[in-house]
């Protein structure tokens, strides 16, 4: 009360012994303090309704993963109680990660680099499900798509493409190539999912990494770099004390499940190049 008469530049109350009673100033608060009241009483009620539909909902999201059906499917498989479930998108692994944390989405599938520590800290639970491989996507009619095998120190004089963002794809291509012993040249700079990747692609004779998971674009063919360890880990955020980290392991073992199945499928599909897209945790 004494710093709201500091700010009011007044008293409200005159204080004896027989009690409180409002002075001119305080009378004058008091006839605007009403409305107040009731706007403040309005809006505690529309957040508590905001509140409840969240709680009645269920947000899931990815950002560039190729298994984003596989989430999907689980959806129709898990079961989530009363929650309905909603989709939100990112436009990148960190973006994803952020909305985890804030509390916009409750089950996220994120990608990340297979040599990296995982992209949660304290605040948020991982689960890994599988990993997939990284090759090397050129057009058909690049000289390399015809060579017997690719070493990371024969793309020193290719153009690349690279992606565009915040996840530091960039940085890791840099650093691949460095361990090979050059600085790769990069013409091409793309969002990490682009309908225009393949055109490039054949058009420019240039290379890109890509997940053997990811749909090839006609035109494009994928090859195996021999001493290319890198991969990508396919995992699932939640916050643990968000509503999404009790169905976390549901949807953990929906998506390992559904990870064997395909890795099987691609299993019976190798071609001689010896690529192999995923491996189930």
């Amino acid at each position: 009360m004494r710093r709201l008469e500091e700010t009011l530049g007044g008293t409200l109350f005159e204080r004896d012994i027989q009690g409180a009673r409002p002075t001119a100033l305080g009378l004058a608060v008091l006839d605007r303090a009403e409305p107040i009241v009731h706007l403040l009483h309005e809006l505690e009620q529309r957040l508590a309704a905001l509140h409840a539909q969240r709680d009645r909902l269920l947000r899931v999201g990815w950002a560039t993963t190729p298994l984003h059906e596989l989430l999907l499917r689980c959806l129709d498989c898990v079961d989530v109680g009363v929650r309905r479930p909603r989709v939100r998108t990112a436009a990148s692994s960190w973006e994803l990660a952020e909305l985890v944390r804030a509390g916009e989405i409750d089950i996220a599938l994120i990608d990340t680099y297979s040599d990296t520590p995982p992209l949660s800290r304290t605040d948020l639970a991982e689960v890994v499900v599988g990993w997939s491989q990284v090759a090397l996507a050129m057009g058909a009619t690049h000289p390399l798509a015809r060579a017997p095998s690719i070493a990371m120190a024969d793309l020193a004089d290719e153009d690349w493409i690279t992606c565009s963002g915040p996840d530091g794809c960039t940085d890791k291509l840099r650093a691949l190539c460095a361990g090979s012993g050059f600085d790769p040249r990069l013409t091409h700079y793309l969002p990490p999912v682009s309908d225009c990747r393949g055109a490039i692609l054949r058009s420019r004779r240039c290379v890109t990494l890509h997940q053997v998971l990811r749909p090839v674009p006609p035109g494009v063919v994928l090859r195996p770099i021999a001493d290319l360890t890198l991969g990508i880990r396919h995992s699932l955020l939640s916050r643990p004390d968000g509503p999404g980290a009790a169905l976390m392991p549901a949807f953990a073992r929906c998506l390992i499940s559904a990870l064997r199945v395909l890795a099987r499928q691609r299993a019976t599909a190798v071609d001689a190049s010896g690529l192999r897209a995923v491996r189930p945790a």
